[in-house]
């Protein structure tokens, strides 16, 4: 009887001491701050619970990793990582289940949390009689736990790359706004005394200071343009774009935008099928006048002089299209799902036009601001791009259909 109730006595001791030792384990785990932590933390307590050597290894870019281990520098061979994996993507079971190590050798168990493998403990049996029979639940205790601490850590890191990206916006943002500022003055006043230059006819200067005349006032245009680019850019990246819906014609819209580029377009045909049977469209017009602008602008810089930039209008599906559509390169297709991203530039060697990479992005911004879309194709008749504006009509009704309702 004495000897039983002895044996009770450390029984009980022995499960206070885990208890102690888990509660231990979770408060080390809750205050890791990243994943080496947990993973260094992980290895230690569960080698000191379960009397074994024990590895950590935590997915990093589709692969196991070793993060941590206990003894200090203990490591895994390939075949062991290997094993590792299987356990980690569910093609094995665990071993550790079976309640029993084996001697020397490795055992795996995967650690889970809501039905996901964020890791794998590796444990090995250090002494030949050790054996943890009976102790299955408190190595998934464990596993559970280091699961968590590995959920917790991922998550804290993702807040942390979240307002680190915040931050970079918002500084990249102010600086975009001071720089447009500070550009847009002195840039103004060039433009205005190159004016004066070129207005009084300044004899004494000849052909050749004209020229060069002419050419400072189309760079500030270039310059104006950029520097609009970048006001733009910084609105739609601050949602200050509060759009003013009315009803406007298309072809009224399209009208503006060719005048506001006619520079842009001086060395190209223009070539008009706009269709008068599209009806009007709620839209803000100077803020679709300005992505009409900046696809103009694009046609004109990759496609060659003196060739058709082709714009056309008409409904389809409930929507107001506006196409845009030149005879150049076209778009390489590992361009295609990139070339409306900030800053994104194709390519193209040498040749390329000179820009920023903000023109397409703006213009699909705005779009979308009036609840359209704004997407990009190759021409399939021969070489060229295709730019093309959907805007929801608010029937299916063509201008005809609602005249003869009317």
């Amino acid at each position: 009887m004495a000897a039983r109730l002895r044996a009770q006595t450390h029984a009980n001791i022995d499960r206070l001491n885990v208890i102690e030792a888990l509660y231990s384990t979770s408060h080390e785990l809750t205050a890791a701050g990243n994943l080496q932590d947990v993973a260094r933390i992980a290895s230690r307590q569960a080698a000191r619970l379960l009397g074994a050597s024990v590895v950590v290894l935590i997915p990093e870019d589709g692969a196991l990793c070793i993060r941590g281990s206990h003894p200090p520098g203990t490591t895994l061979g390939e075949d062991e990582v290997s094993k590792a994996s299987a356990v980690w993507r569910g093609h094995v079971g665990s071993e550790l289940r079976s309640g029993k190590l084996s001697q020397r050798q490795w055992s795996f168990l995967p650690a889970s949390s809501g039905g996901s493998t964020l890791g794998v403990l590796a444990v090995r049996s250090e002494g030949g009689v050790h054996s943890l029979a009976g102790q299955h639940r408190l190595l998934e205790s464990l596993a559970h736990q280091t699961a968590l601490s590995i959920e917790r850590a991922r998550f804290v890191a993702e807040i942390d790359r979240s307002a680190r990206a915040e931050e970079i916006a918002r500084l990249r943002s102010a600086l975009l706004n001071s720089v447009s500022h500070d550009l847009g003055t002195p840039l103004a006043v060039i433009r205005a005394s190159a004016e004066v230059l070129r207005d009084r006819g300044m004899a004494d200067l000849g052909d050749r200071g004209s020229q060069i005349i002419a050419d400072i006032i189309e760079e500030c245009d270039t310059l104006n343009r950029f520097i609009g680019n970048l006001l733009n850019m910084t609105r739609l990246a601050s949602g200050a774009i509060t759009p003013i819906f009315d009803t406007h014609d298309l072809r009224d819209i399209v009208a503006i935008a060719i005048k506001l580029a006619r520079s842009v377009l001086a060395h190209h045909r223009v070539e008009l099928r706009l269709d008068p049977q599209v009806p009007p469209v709620r839209v803000d017009a100077v803020l679709l006048e300005q992505p009409v602008f900046n696809l103009l602008d694009n046609a004109a810089k990759y496609s060659p002089p003196a060739t058709t930039i082709l714009i056309e209008s008409f409904a389809e599906a409930g929507s107001a299209c506006l196409r845009i559509t030149d005879q150049g390169r076209g778009i390489r297709p590992e361009d295609i799902e990139h070339i409306f991203e900030m800053f994104y530039r194709s390519d193209n060697g040498p040749e390329a036009p000179k820009g920023t990479g903000l023109g397409l992005a703006i213009a699909r911004g705005f779009v979308q601001a009036l609840n359209g879309r704004l997407t990009a194709s190759n021409r399939t008749d021969g070489p060229g791009a295709m730019m093309m504006i959907s805007l929801p009509l608010q029937g299916s009704l063509t201008r005809k259909e609602q005249q003869t309702i009317g």
